[in-house]
């Protein structure tokens, strides 16, 4: 019976966070400006539970600031070409899918880089959801920001978040008034209503877009993440029968997971992919419980665990700790 093996991107398959780059790259101090950003979104889509916003939309958030400090399509997109980078056996674990199941990348990812990362390694981009992105068309709209009198405001605004101190609970208000009041209002604030990154929900969609097109029945389906925008498809595939897979996911994937897969390489997520081919979910619960250290030569020790109530802290002690490891800065965020 047909398969379909359905993934994020940045983690899984790439080390990057693209946003965090371009927000390094760009902007001034653009580092410790996206951390601010991507912990307000953590906060906002689980602990707050805002109606109306999902994780993941820090990426429409930060698009004033990008545009303001100078980022265009041609910009974005050269960025991107140059800096994905692969999870060591990535591309191999997606010849191994694409070869043997249906697969499909979903990623909150903008779309210059998932272009750039199909490029790279051969994927078909038809068969990727991501975040559409067109800065040209938006800055077009907005043409009248190169009077240059709302840049320098927006330039100001990022020196206002970068000066909020303690923990996002204690400065909520502030960001708030900046995101939804004031931005909105201004010129730039167009990009909010144009851009609608695919996290949460979205993902979710786009994994039930991703059956009803293939036909594929949901308990022959892997959906494979690693954060907090991975959690409702997560939850989508394991309602529909199917196995949500972290991979050196975060608490939040850990939490949502039915499996965690710990490792410096992808091979462990090729070696689950092949049993889930052979026997589906309960094929790889089986692998589970009799899980051989050495049983992937190529894999330096990966941890593969079911996860469960007794074992889930310390899942996510190791899982987070890879993450950092491997990933450095990229690792640390939601």
């Amino acid at each position: 019976m047909a398969s379909l093996y359905v993934t994020d991107c940045e983690g899984p398959i790439t080390l990057d966070d693209n946003a965090f780059e371009l927000c390094a790259h760009f902007i001034p101090d653009g580092a410790g400006f996206f951390t601010k950003i991507s912990e307000y979104d953590d906060y906002l889509a689980d602990v707050e539970k805002r109606p109306g916003y999902k994780a993941g939309d820090t990426l429409r958030l930060i698009l004033p600031f990008l545009i303001a400090f100078g980022a265009d399509n041609k910009t974005v997109e050269e960025y991107s070409e140059k800096h994905v980078v692969l999870v060591p056996g990535a591309d191999k674990t997606l010849r191994f899918v694409s070869e043997n199941m249906h697969a499909r990348i979903v990623s909150t990812s903008y779309e210059p880089y998932i272009k750039a990362l199909c490029r790279k390694t051969g994927f078909p981009f038809d068969n990727t959801y991501c975040t559409k992105l067109d800065l040209d068309k938006e800055i077009k709209e907005i043409e009248e920001i190169k009077e240059i009198e709302e840049i320098k405001e927006i330039e100001e605004i990022k020196e206002e978040i970068d000066a909020l101190k303690g923990p996002i609970a204690d400065i909520l208000k502030d960001l708030d008034n900046i995101f939804f009041k004031r931005l909105p209002e201004m010129k730039m604030g167009i990009v909010f209503q144009h851009v609608d990154p695919v996290g949460g929900k979205k993902k979710a969609d786009a994994l039930m877009d991703s059956l009803e097109k293939t036909g594929i029945p949901g308990e022959q389906t892997i959906y494979v993440g690693d954060s907090i925008t991975d959690v409702q498809a997560f939850k989508a595939v394991k309602d529909a029968g199917g196995l949500a897979v972290s991979f050196n996911g975060n608490r939040y994937a850990i939490e949502a997971a039915d499996i965690a897969l710990i490792s410096e390489n992808t091979d462990v997520l090729t070696y689950v992919a092949d049993s889930f081919l052979e026997g589906g979910k309960e094929e790889v619960f089986k692998l589970l419980h009799a899980w051989d250290m050495n049983i992937i030569e190529a894999v330096e020790i990966p941890r593969a665990a079911i996860v469960e109530q007794r074992n889930m802290k310390e899942l996510i002690k190791e899982s987070e700790a890879m993450r950092r490891k491997i990933r450095g800065m990229a690792g640390a965020l939601g």
